[in-house]
């Protein structure tokens, strides 16, 4: 195997070697053969890396593979522990308000019906008062008529005594009489 190329020594081309190469053949053909070796072992060390490289890929993608189901399976994991943690207090959420809904209901059903009682009650009160002074209205209403005939004749009779006195007064001032 031909050594290894120094990165710090220059490259001949082959244009610069040909002058010295002219002079004689076979110093050429050491030379290119030389070059040739070392180009030779320059595209192996490239075919290795090459090699190696394909090789570090697909390690790297197999590594990705399993880092990405393992991911996946992580993130399937929480997910469908966080769904059943949120379905676990949507549950405990409808349970505390059908709760205070009920509490709420039986609430508003207690007030209404206390509500209704005291509406009854009072009513009630105030038709019997209403009643109580319809009555009474009825009854000064007859004693106010009775009062106001007896007023009326009492008042008539006076109005025709002083009539008649104020004529037999006038008719003696007159001298009709």
């Amino acid at each position: 195997m031909a050594r290894k190329m120094n990165e710090r020594e220059p490259y001949r081309t082959l244009a610069g070697s040909e002058a010295g190469c002219r002079e004689s053949n076979q110093g050429w053909g050491d030379r290119l053969e030389s070059r040739t070796a070392r180009l030779e072992t320059s595209v192996d060390h490239i075919k290795t890396d090459i090699r190696d490289i394909k090789i570090d890929l697909r390690e790297l993608r197999q590594d990705l593979k399993h880092e990405t189901t393992a991911l996946r399976e992580d993130l399937n994991r929480e997910t469908t522990a966080l769904r059943q943690d949120i379905m676990r207090e949507t549950g405990a959420l409808r349970e505390d308000l059908t709760r205070e809904t009920t509490a709420l209901r039986q609430d508003i059903v207690r007030e209404t019906s206390a509500l209704r009682e005291d509406w009854t009650r009072e009513t009630t009160a105030l038709r019997q008062d209403l009643v109580r002074e319809t009555t009474s209205l009825r009854k000064e209403a007859t004693s106010l008529r009775k009062e106001a005939r007896t007023d009326f004749r009492l008042m008539f009779g006076a109005l025709i005594s002083v009539a008649l006195g104020l004529a037999g007064l006038m008719a003696k001032g007159f001298h009709w009489l």
